[in-house]
């Protein structure tokens, strides 16, 4: 028997994703390159110190949908791989990491929606959201979706951008 794996086909970051009942296609909404804090906020950036309990950054809402699919020619049978996703800092600096183990069913396709409620920012600039899965005993890269953030714009409306510290 073929030993089965999961490869990856894309990912992308954005405000919301639906999926229809009847077709199984997904929509996906505002997708996200790019996030503009405002001044009034921005300005704090970098300046509390970081703990569990007050994590530095702003509320975020967004999801990293990845569609996977099988091995060409493989079997319908049910089966599970690891994953990971890192959020990667403009300076190289890891700022979080998810695990989470997929499983495929009897289908061809397998989407993952990964729900993101607080961005941790360090800093303006190039954002990495890095898409890994397990081959053998280590993580092997397959993606990286980028994510650019500005800081200290002005004339920008975006109600749900706070710190994360404020209530």
């Amino acid at each position: 028997m073929k030993i089965q794996k999961a490869k990856h086909v894309w990912s992308v970051l954005c405000e919301k994703s639906t999926i229809d009942s009847d077709s199984n296609n997904i929509t996906l909404f505002n997708i996200t390159e790019q996030i503009n804090i405002p001044k009034a906020i921005s300005v704090h950036v970098g300046e509390a110190p970081e703990t569990d309990q007050n994590p530095q950054g702003i509320f975020f809402n967004r999801e990293l949908v990845t569609l996977w699919r099988r091995d060409t020619g493989a079997e319908l049978e049910s089966f599970g791989f690891d994953a990971k996703i890192e959020l990667i800092d403009p300076k190289g600096k890891l700022l979080q990491t998810m695990e989470f183990s997929p499983e495929f069913q009897h289908f061809r396709r397998l989407r993952t929606r990964i729900n993101w409620q607080i961005l941790p920012t360090t800093l303006a600039g190039e954002y990495l959201f890095r898409v890994l899965i397990r081959d053998g005993k280590d993580f092997e890269m397959v993606s990286e979706v980028p994510l650019e953030v500005v800081l200290n714009v002005t004339g920008v409306s975006e109600p749900q951008m706070q710190f994360a510290e404020e209530k």
